[in-house]
Protein backbone atom coordinates (compact mmCIF):
# COMPACT_ATOMS: atom_id res chain seq x y z
CA UNK A 1 0.00 0.00 0.00
CA UNK A 2 1.11 3.62 -0.95
CA UNK A 3 2.10 6.11 1.55
CA UNK A 4 -0.43 8.88 1.51
CA UNK A 5 1.91 12.31 0.03
CA UNK A 6 2.14 15.66 2.23
CA UNK A 7 0.09 16.91 -0.63
CA UNK A 8 -2.46 14.53 -0.15
CA UNK A 9 -2.74 15.13 3.32
CA UNK A 10 -2.45 18.55 2.89
CA UNK A 11 -5.33 18.44 0.66
CA UNK A 12 -7.51 16.41 2.68
CA UNK A 13 -6.76 18.58 5.75
CA UNK A 14 -8.69 21.59 3.73
CA UNK A 15 -11.44 19.70 3.06
CA UNK A 16 -12.26 18.13 6.19
CA UNK A 17 -11.68 21.75 7.81
CA UNK A 18 -14.01 23.19 5.20
CA UNK A 19 -16.52 20.17 6.14
CA UNK A 20 -16.27 20.20 10.03
CA UNK A 21 -17.80 23.95 10.19
CA UNK A 22 -20.33 23.52 6.43
CA UNK A 23 -21.93 20.64 8.28
CA UNK A 24 -22.39 22.71 11.59
CA UNK A 25 -26.08 24.18 10.31
CA UNK A 26 -27.64 24.58 7.02
CA UNK A 27 -26.48 23.24 3.93
CA UNK A 28 -23.38 20.52 4.48
CA UNK A 29 -21.32 22.12 1.64
CA UNK A 30 -21.50 25.34 2.27
CA UNK A 31 -20.44 27.68 5.21
CA UNK A 32 -23.18 30.07 6.59
CA UNK A 33 -21.64 33.52 7.31
CA UNK A 34 -21.78 32.07 10.82
CA UNK A 35 -20.00 29.11 10.03
CA UNK A 36 -16.83 31.45 8.32
CA UNK A 37 -16.57 33.08 11.16
CA UNK A 38 -16.14 30.64 13.71
CA UNK A 39 -13.80 28.41 11.07
CA UNK A 40 -11.63 32.15 11.23
CA UNK A 41 -11.90 32.41 15.03
CA UNK A 42 -10.92 28.93 15.16
CA UNK A 43 -8.22 28.22 12.02
CA UNK A 44 -6.92 31.37 11.35
CA UNK A 45 -6.90 33.18 14.22
CA UNK A 46 -3.60 35.69 13.37
CA UNK A 47 -5.61 36.77 10.14
CA UNK A 48 -9.07 36.15 12.39
CA UNK A 49 -7.85 39.09 14.58
CA UNK A 50 -7.72 41.47 11.90
CA UNK A 51 -11.65 40.67 10.53
CA UNK A 52 -12.79 41.30 14.55
CA UNK A 53 -14.73 44.13 13.20
CA UNK A 54 -18.47 43.23 11.29
CA UNK A 55 -17.32 45.53 8.39
CA UNK A 56 -14.14 43.84 7.81
CA UNK A 57 -15.79 40.59 8.18
CA UNK A 58 -18.60 41.84 6.04
CA UNK A 59 -16.22 42.82 3.73
CA UNK A 60 -14.56 39.57 3.84
CA UNK A 61 -17.78 37.98 2.99
CA UNK A 62 -18.58 40.01 0.04
CA UNK A 63 -15.42 39.36 -1.53
CA UNK A 64 -15.13 35.86 -0.87
CA UNK A 65 -19.19 35.08 -1.89
CA UNK A 66 -18.67 35.34 -5.64
CA UNK A 67 -22.82 34.00 -6.65
CA UNK A 68 -23.55 36.40 -4.06
CA UNK A 69 -25.67 33.47 -2.23
CA UNK A 70 -24.90 34.72 1.59
CA UNK A 71 -22.99 31.45 1.22
CA UNK A 72 -18.92 30.12 0.95
CA UNK A 73 -19.12 27.12 -0.96
CA UNK A 74 -15.84 24.90 -1.60
CA UNK A 75 -14.47 26.97 -4.78
CA UNK A 76 -15.08 30.33 -2.91
CA UNK A 77 -13.24 28.64 0.54
CA UNK A 78 -10.11 27.76 -1.97
CA UNK A 79 -9.98 31.29 -3.01
CA UNK A 80 -8.75 32.05 0.51
CA UNK A 81 -6.66 29.26 0.98
CA UNK A 82 -4.95 30.49 -2.20
CA UNK A 83 -4.29 33.67 -1.16
CA UNK A 84 -3.11 33.37 2.61
CA UNK A 85 -0.74 30.07 0.69
CA UNK A 86 0.52 33.07 -2.04
CA UNK A 87 1.08 35.40 1.24
CA UNK A 88 3.31 33.03 3.07
CA UNK A 89 5.13 31.77 0.30
CA UNK A 90 5.73 35.77 -0.31
CA UNK A 91 6.76 35.91 3.60
CA UNK A 92 9.03 32.58 3.51
CA UNK A 93 10.99 33.56 0.61
CA UNK A 94 14.65 33.80 0.56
Amino acid sequence: MEETTPFQLATLLLVSTFKKYAEAEGKKDTLTKAEFRTLLDNEMPSPGNGVKSQEKFTEMMKDLDLNNDQEIDIMEYMNLVICMTVCCFEICKD
